[in-house]
């Protein structure tokens, strides 16, 4: 009727909007993290985009994970040789929850990133160990494969040239390449790869209280911290909450929960 009505320009629903500060997930009390670095600050502004594509080059995703399934994009697997990155130790579906879970779902946990799609490249085995051939391999199939974020939550102390230069050329194709500065330090805080190499925003760890965690390597070259947290056993609420997979796996038969834990 008032659209009908020769003084009014237009009329509409006058509709309820809201911040995007408290996702429904059902763990989200349990992630710290997001407090300390300010998640709903940045969601405020945007949640996202869906024509991102994070590539975790790690152990493997779980594929059927609730929280991630819908996320994922077809990846590769250097381990085994095959199209199944299928992740048998819980590393990578850990890390993949992290950067990208599904969010505001009334499931789960929230990821940073809500609607950035998940590319798993194996790169890792089982037991969490993998060859400089694996994961260059990896980051040249991510970055040929659409990949626009490469995710490195892995290192060693042997510098590869073929690393560097698997590194350099998806810099020059436009991916950006994050890597773990380690979990070292108190055991000598030994240089680490591919974090110390060019082209690689490097990233340490901090804790609950958003302090040093002691673990965390540093360096000249650090670029970032963010929370990696500290813990003493296992469910231990000082650790990062997110996805793990849902079926046995190295990790679960060490004592960590399926489907979710710290």
């Amino acid at each position: 009727r008032l659209n009908a009505r020769p003084d009014v320009v237009y009329a509409e629903p006058n509709a309820i909007y809201e911040a995007f500060d408290a996702p429904d997930d059902t763990y989200y009390g349990r992630q710290w993290a997001h407090t300390r670095i300010h998640s709903a600050a940045a969601w405020n502004v945007g949640t996202g985009s869906a024509d991102t594509i994070i590539a975790i080059l790690d152990t493997g995703v779980d594929p059927g994970h609730p929280d991630l399934a819908a996320k994922l994009v077809t990846g590769y697997d250097f381990v085994g040789h095959d199209a199944d990155p299928r992740d048998l130790h819980g590393h990578g579906t850990h890390v993949a929850g992290i950067a990208a879970a599904m969010t505001n779902n009334s499931q789960g946990v929230a990821g940073m990133n809500w609607h950035a799609r998940i590319m798993p490249v194996r790169v890792l085995n089982e037991n969490g160990g993998g060859t400089t051939a694996q994961i260059v391999d990896g980051i040249t199939w991510a970055t040929a494969h659409g990949a626009h974020i490469l995710n490195l939550s892995l290192g060693g102390p042997t510098y590869s040239q073929a690393m560097q230069d698997a590194i350099s050329a998806a810099h020059a194709a436009g991916r950006l390449v994050v890597a773990a500065m380690g979990n070292d330090a108190h055991v000598g805080n030994p240089t680490k790869y591919p974090a110390a190499m060019a082209h690689v925003v490097a990233v340490a760890a901090t804790d609950n209280s958003d302090s040093y965690a002691y673990y965390s390597q540093y360096g000249a070259h650090c670029d970032l911290a963010a929370p990696g947290g500290e813990m003493e056993s296992y469910s231990d609420p000082g650790g990062i909450y997110s996805t793990m997979p849902t079926y046995a796996t190295t990790l679960s038969n060490m004592g960590y929960s399926r489907n979710y834990t710290y």
